[in-house]
Formats: C-alpha cells, structure tokens, sequence
C-alpha cells in the first residue's frame, strides 16, 4: 500500500499556483471551452433557423404569390411604368455625371501633358 503512494508525494501537489501553472490552466480551459462554443452556437444557429426563419420564409413566398395573383393588369401596368420613369430620370443624372467625369479627366490629361512637358524640358536644357 505504501508503493501506491509514494509516487505523490515525489511530484509536486502543491495547491499554490504561480504564473506558469495559471497560464497553462487557461489554454487548456480556453482548448476546451472552444469546441463546446462551436458546437453550442451551431446547435443555437440551426434551432433559431427551424423555429423561427423557416416558417416566416415559408408564409412570406405565399403572401407574395397571393398579392401578385390579385393585382389586375392596370395595376401591373402601373407597377412597371413606375419602375421605367424612376430609370429614365437615373439615366439623365448618370449621363450628366459622365459629361463632368469626361470633363474632369479630359483637364486632368491636360494638366498631365503640361507637367510632362515642363520636366522634360528641364531634363533637355540640364544636358
């Protein structure tokens, strides 16, 4: 019975803890605790989605199919017409945003060219 024992009292069962053994307690607590968030908020994840996701998705395809089922012609006419004057007046403020990106890169490539010429000339009249 005295074998048993003795091989405690040769290794170090000391309840004080330094920093060292602090530090090692917390990454294998941090190791372990990882694994079990993973799976927790995956497990969480999959029981939201069930629960409350799936049947919403599911009612809202229905409730949508049943609004555009009950819309007459005119309606949809309107619908449509609405969507094509909204474009026509982007397409007049893009094309306006064009002209002065135009406008803008064309003084650029001026003010390059003359930046290009001056340092070139500087370079030919130091030879």
């Amino acid at each position: 019975m005295l074998d048993y024992y003795s091989h405690l009292a040769e290794g170090n069962r000391s309840r004080i803890v330094d920093q060292d053994t602090n530090q090692r307690v917390l990454m294998m607590a941090g190791k372990l605790f990882v694994g079990v968030r993973y799976f927790f908020t995956k497990y969480i994840r999959n029981k939201f989605n069930a629960f409350f996701l799936d049947p919403m998705f599911q009612k809202l395809i229905a409730d949508l199919t049943e609004h555009f089922r009950k819309l007459n012609n005119e309606q949809y006419e309107e619908m449509f017409n609405l969507g094509i004057a909204q474009l026509r007046e982007k397409a007049g403020r893009l094309e306006l945003q064009l002209a002065r990106f135009i406008e803008n890169r064309d003084r650029f490539k001026e003010v390059y060219r003359k930046i290009k010429d001056a340092t070139t000339m500087e370079i030919d009249t130091d030879m």
